[in-house]
């Protein structure tokens, strides 16, 4: 009896470690199906990934190829262009820049001009004032006419083109045109002074620079004054302006408004 018992508990403990082996064999097998599932999803992932980078990569070429055709189509349209289409086309550019860039900001920032009257350069002033009385003068780029009200003995007409700006000028009753620098409404010969501040540096090229100065001269009389002021942004000495400073809490850039106001330095 006592072997049988014996016979029967070994054969219990051989079964009991059959099944255990047999369970760890099982989980070593999930463990290993696991694992190369696992190596299989980063495999398909860097793959999936670098399908991502070389599709970016074909588009960005895509995109560059675009842009170089582009550029070599424009740039034999311009080598085709006669050059009455080459000065056209840069034309209509310097057009559109200075609208962009000029008119349009000062339509935005008129509101400043209305507290700005009595800031007058004394130079300015006093170009004015050496004048002989009854001189007509013309002050183009007028804004809001702050020189207009100097020097009572003369007769002073104030041209600009912004209307928003040139709405104070109005306001105080003075003489006023809309006008462009570069088609003055004037007779030639027809003033005895003019004034140019802080105009000239608002139009986009040298030739229409050129052109706004030509201008001015053919509305003087011979022997006739002309005071031009531009800004000179390479100056070392550049003063940011009064108002410049107090519109830092409305966060104004500085910078960019005394590019666009010209209220730097004299």
């Amino acid at each position: 009896i006592g072997s049988e018992k014996t016979r029967v508990r070994k054969t219990r403990v051989r079964k009991t470690r059959v099944r255990q082996t047999r369970v760890r064999q099982t989980r070593i097998r999930k463990t290993r199906v696991r694992k190369t599932l696992i190596r299989k999803t980063r495999v398909r992932k860097t793959l999936i990934r670098k399908t991502r980078v070389r599709k970016t990569l074909i588009r960005k070429t895509r995109v560059r190829k675009t842009l170089i055709r582009k550029t070599r189509l424009r740039i034999t349209r311009i080598r085709k262009m006669t050059p009455e289409e080459s000065r056209r086309e840069r034309e209509a550019r310097s057009v559109a820049l200075e609208k962009a860039y000029v008119h349009d900001v000062y339509d935005q920032i008129s509101w400043h001009f209305g507290t700005d009257q009595a800031r007058a350069w004394p130079k300015v002033t006093k170009f004015l004032e050496d004048l002989e009385p009854g001189s007509l003068v013309a002050d183009v780029g007028c804004g809001t006419g702050k020189y207009l009200a100097a020097n009572k003995q003369i007769f002073k007409l104030g041209l600009d083109r912004c209307a928003s700006v040139a709405k104070t000028a109005r306001q105080n009753n003075f003489q006023l045109l809309m006008a462009d620098n570069l088609c003055l409404p004037l007779r030639d010969e027809s003033l005895d002074a003019a004034l140019s501040i802080a105009v000239i540096h608002h139009f986009a090229t040298t030739e229409r620079r050129v052109r706004a100065i030509r201008e001015l001269a053919r509305i003087l009389r011979i022997g006739g004054r002309l005071m031009i002021s531009v800004w000179a942004m390479e100056q070392k000495h550049r003063k940011v302006s009064v108002w410049a400073r107090e519109q830092k809490h409305r966060k104004v850039s500085v910078g960019a408004m005394e590019q666009c106001v010209g209220h730097g330095a004299e």
